[in-house]
């Protein structure tokens, strides 16, 4: 009974500690994602930042991969004294691995005819300047602090950011 004891109390540090890393994610200021052990595994693909109204960016969209799945992590951005950004993580987004037709884009979609660069989405590929199928969408909000499933409307759509064409216009 006594082994049986110390077995549980063991398991149960164990969990703290998995716990622990995954909470200083959230609570560690970082400049470089690497620098995180919880990110150290990930490539950048892209980062996107978000001004809201003010004229230096205040928000991030970081994404990373690694063999498994995508990860976007929402940060907020503070500035120390000689004007270098520092990040603080407030939100993840784990998205497994995309079929071949799909990709991820970050603040290339539009609510009616505004852009809104907050927002994540799983779209199909495509040879068009417009996106055809949008699969799944998120939207960052900074009040919040969190990443939150969009419903698909109609009013949602987004552009191709790897359009190589000659339309300088949004259809």
């Amino acid at each position: 009974m006594r082994h049986l004891f110390w077995a549980l109390c063991l398991i149960s540090c164990l969990s703290c500690r998995e716990r622990e890393s995954d909470i200083n994610l959230f609570n560690t200021p970082y400049r470089i994602f690497t620098d995180l052990p919880a990110l150290a595994s990930f490539q950048k693909v892209v980062d996107t930042v978000i001004y809201g109204s003010d004229y230096d960016p205040i928000y991030r969209m970081l994404h990373l991969r690694d063999n498994r799945s995508h990860l976007i992590v929402f940060d907020s951005i503070a500035y120390d004294s000689l004007f270098q950004r520092t990040y603080y993580a407030m939100d993840t987004l784990a998205i497994p691995h995309l079929r071949t037709q799909e990709m991820i884009t970050m603040g290339y979609c539009y609510l009616g005819d505004a852009q809104d660069e907050n927002i994540i989405a799983i779209v199909e590929k495509t040879d068009s300047i417009k996106i055809k199928r949008i699969i799944s969408a998120w939207q960052a909000n900074p009040i919040s602090g969190k990443i939150e499933p969009m419903e698909l409307s109609q009013r949602l759509h987004c552009v191709n950011e790897f359009y190589k064409g000659n339309s300088t216009s949004f259809p």
